[in-house]
């Protein structure tokens, strides 16, 4: 099994047996019986579904863990687990850990394609019971108001802060957010605060300068505060143009954030540990009172545990292996990239042909980077008619577009300033807008079609600013579904208001 969404967070001034019971609410409405002795202990298996539980008091901690599993309703074989561990403190503090992890119940290694939602016990939670991580949980977004911005902000660069923050800005046109605020915040709730604002005077540019701003409707990402930090290219950014084209920023997100939030680990209370801690107690009475016949079977008991312990983390393991094939894909698609960019110079040549023309530079691009790059529109002909003197340096800007720049987008943080990447390694200028006039304006240089789907062409490389063959622009798309870069533009200097 492979986790696929942790929540940690503390829960004060709560009765663990309030806790308790409110988890046993919740399961009991896939059993439809009533979970006898569910706070000190069960295992219920039933066709296509189990639930076990643990419980254990040590040096005056209480200890609490239950393990929820079913077969999925859509996808035969394919099992869901919830764990939830809890510790309740000395000073009345309940620290908890929800964490959801699914496979296949034969322990194949295999793609297969799901739907993702947070465990619905998360919420409930939340909802009951006075829940903070960093700052205090709500099921319900946060508005900011006109004379909270120092305070807002002051929340984005807390360093302490370890949840990430999302920001959905009213819009110039009516003052209210573009999506569904209240969704969004039930969608990814205990995993990162959610704030929202209904006034269009508000701007955190003073503060965190033009380029960490959100405003008119967008939506933003703030992650917890990096050295790199103001680095605009790892707070994703979501426009008013791509919400209003139908974009599901809160399923996006929610991928997103729980894509990270298992980097904590495993659960820290499972099941298996709470048994374990009830044991070791049990070794060491019948340790003291010197009573061997017991205290072998103990042993043995603990060793049928950790056996099991192992299986289950092994499990667990070849779906971290799953994912460490699908990085070492996209590393190796990388890898021509970083063996230049980090000797300099030295063996550019042999990475980089001497290309004849821009189609010479282009196909090869295709060959090599075809999963991560697509061709569309008018770019075949653009390309065949392109006179850009330097073949060679389209090549490396479109290398830089299929690895660095589709890397930042599929994982929402880039290491080091992403314009410094591109100027860097391409010799041209990465500009990530453009201006909403000159698009409405020149319709035809600025949108593509692909499938059926107007796609804008918000970015864009370029060099020059003559109409010759000193000058060129790269544009494209990101499409989040397909996590790849489509590429609409590739020529001159396009039409604008100036020329």
């Amino acid at each position: 099994m492979k986790p696929a969404y942790r929540a940690s967070f503390t829960i004060r001034d709560g009765k663990l047996e309030k806790i308790i019971d409110l988890c046993r609410t919740w399961v009991r409405g896939r059993f439809q019986r009533r979970l006898d002795g569910f706070n000190e202990g069960i295992s219920i298996m039933e066709p296509g579904r189990s639930i076990e539980t643990a419980s254990a008091q040590v040096d005056e901690k209480d200890y609490f863990a239950m393990r929820l599993t079913h077969i999925d309703g859509v996808i035969p074989g394919f099992l869901w687990s919830t764990d939830i561990g809890i510790v309740n403190h000395q000073e009345g503090n309940n620290s908890v850990d929800v964490v959801l992890s699914n496979g296949w119940k034969d322990g194949r290694i295999q793609p297969v394609s799901f739907e993702l939602t947070r465990p619905a016990i998360v919420p409930r939670l939340i909802e009951m019971f006075d829940a903070s991580a960093d700052y205090k949980l709500s099921v319900e977004p946060k508005m900011v108001r006109r004379g909270e911005i120092d305070k807002f902000v002051g929340i984005i660069l807390d360093k302490q802060r370890k949840l990430p923050i999302v920001y959905a800005s009213a819009t110039n046109a009516d003052e209210l957010p573009r999506i569904n605020v209240t969704k969004m915040s039930g969608q990814i709730v205990g995993v990162a605060h959610v704030f929202y604002s209904r006034d269009r005077a508000i701007s955190l540019a003073e503060i965190l300068g033009k380029s960490m701003d959100c405003y008119d409707g967008a939506v933003r990402v703030y992650w917890p505060c990096t050295r790199d930090y103001f680095n605009p290219a790892s707070h994703r950014y979501w426009s008013r143009r791509e919400i209003s084209e139908g974009k599901d920023v809160g399923e996006e997100l929610f991928r997103m954030i729980s894509g990270f939030s298992i980097s904590g680990g495993m659960i820290r209370n499972s099941v298996e540990s709470v048994k374990g801690l009830n044991l070791r107690k049990k070794i060491g009475e019948l340790e003291s009172r010197q009573d061997y016949t017991q205290l072998a079977e103990a042993y043995s008991e603990e060793n049928d545990a950790l056996r099991k312990e192992v299986e289950r983390l092994r499990g667990m393991n070849d779906g971290y292996v799953a994912n460490l094939r699908d990085l070492t894909e996209r590393l190796g698609e990388s890898e021509n990239t970083l063996r230049i960019y980090r000797n300099g110079d030295e063996g550019r040549e042999d990475l980089v042909p001497a290309f004849g023309s821009v189609e010479e530079a282009v196909e090869t691009i295709k060959g090599r980077y075809g999963q991560r790059v697509l061709f569309a529109g008018r770019t075949r002909k653009q390309v065949r008619e392109c006179v850009y003197k330097d073949p060679q340096q389209i090549f490396r800007a479109l290398e830089w577009v299929a690895t660095v720049y589709v890397n930042s987008r599929r994982t929402g943080v880039e290491g080091g300033d992403i314009r410094l990447s591109c100027k860097d390694q391409t010799g041209m200028d990465y500009v990530p807008h453009q201006s909403e006039v000159t698009m409405g304006m020149f319709d035809r240089d600025y949108f593509i079609e692909v499938d059926g789907v107007r796609v804008p062409l918000e970015m864009h490389l370029k060099k020059g600013v003559s109409k010759d063959s000193n000058s060129i622009r790269i544009a494209f798309a990101y499409d989040s579904k397909s996590e790849r870069v489509i590429i609409g533009y590739i020529g001159k200097h396009q039409r604008n208001r100036k020329t």
